[in-house]
């Protein structure tokens, strides 16, 4: 398992970057086919409340991503409260494929119990997917800015917005933030 540790606005200690690795390494016990972890610790100095920790770790299994993200007062605690909740997503993760096998295995135990011959098409083998219930189509034509972009987001109320980017004249998608800031996610 890859461990890739990154800090923001706050110097990672060997101490710190050894306890980071025990954390996240014991996580393999759970699940071994963890491909990849990130972890991004990061200081925030401009909080009301003085400065708080953030650990925020994605872990990169098979077709999927985990996260977590935990704040607390001190970096040790942010890190020790995300391991809980990645736990408990590996072991929903673990349960969705365990799932997916057991409908699997009941669908071909009666299919061959009730006609050992029958041959069945290749819909029916797969298990229910997530369907798309909404398509949206609209123009992009016009680039505008950030700015504008976060206005637009604002004025539909959704949390997130495509647009044309006039600086980088590519396709971005800003977001709000759960501390009422923005993101914004530009391709490379």
């Amino acid at each position: 398992m890859k461990i890739v540790i990154k800090g923001k606005n706050t110097e990672l200690t060997p101490s710190l970057k050894e306890y980071v690795y025990e954390k996240v390494g014991a996580l393999e016990k759970y699940f071994k086919r963890v491909v990849e972890v990130n972890v991004e610790l990061e200081v925030d100095r401009k909080h009301k409340s003085g400065e708080i920790y953030r650990a925020e770790v994605m872990m990169f299994v098979p077709r999927d991503i985990l996260r977590a993200e935990e704040k607390a007062t001190d970096m040790y605690a942010a890190v020790d409260l995300v391991m809980p909740k990645l736990k408990k997503q590996i072991e929903k993760y673990k349960g969705k494929i365990r799932d997916k096998h057991v409908k699997k295995a009941r669908f071909w135990a009666i299919r061959d119990w009730f006609n050992p011959r029958a041959e069945v098409s290749a819909a029916n083998e797969t298990v229910e997917k997530p369907r798309i219930v909404k398509r949206k189509r609209f123009s992009l034509t016009k680039p505008m800015t950030e700015d504008e972009a976060i206005r637009q987001m604002n004025l539909i109320g959704h949390d997130f917005f495509l647009f044309n980017n006039a600086q980088t004249n590519r396709m971005s998608v800003v977001y709000k933030r759960e501390d009422d800031d923005y993101g914004l996610i530009e391709p490379e």
